[in-house]
């Protein structure tokens, strides 16, 4: 294609940590594209099959969620599909959202939350949020995400183009 150049992931995740790679950044991937139908879903699929650890796409996700996941399985890779709905909203209702996948980036990084603890108490837990993590949506994504991610942008196929 003339003037169009599309970009190819090298790479989509990254391995489990060794002694050298302790205090190295996990890359977050980032697909995105202007327009519906280009392939950003087939591609968190495509993921899913090669990634390490990776359990399925999750859309729309909630901070507890991203959080909760890594706890879970520490060394999953997740697919976080439809974060165009996420932050399109303007208010503060998904900027714990956006704090969870900037600090991820770095080895260490919690973020506290209060738990239920024992005698009717609450009690400060710190959850890690630090993983590889491929993300997926239309548009601009918030240049706070950006700044820590490998973009792949994503053309949708003319019809023309033969798949």
């Amino acid at each position: 294609m003339p003037g169009r150049r599309r970009s190819r992931p090298s790479s989509c995740g990254s391995p489990a940590p060794t002694r050298s790679s302790a205090q190295t950044p996990r890359p977050t991937s980032r697909s995105r594209a202007r327009r519906k139908q280009s392939g950003k879903t087939r591609l968190l699929e495509c993921l899913g099959l090669v990634a390490h650890g990776c359990t399925g796409i999750i859309i729309t996700p909630t901070a507890s969620t991203i959080y909760r996941s890594l706890e879970a399985t520490p060394e999953t890779t997740l697919l976080l599909d439809e974060l165009d709905a996420v932050f399109r909203d303007r208010s503060d209702k998904y900027e714990e959202v956006r704090a969870v996948i900037n600090a991820g980036h770095r080895r260490g990084a919690t973020v506290p939350r209060s738990v239920p603890g024992p005698k009717n108490s609450w009690v400060v837990k710190h959850f890690p949020v630090f993983g590889p993590k491929a993300l997926a949506g239309i548009g601009k994504l918030p240049d706070t995400v950006t700044d820590r991610a490998i973009p792949v942008r994503m053309l949708k196929r003319k019809r023309t183009e033969q798949v």
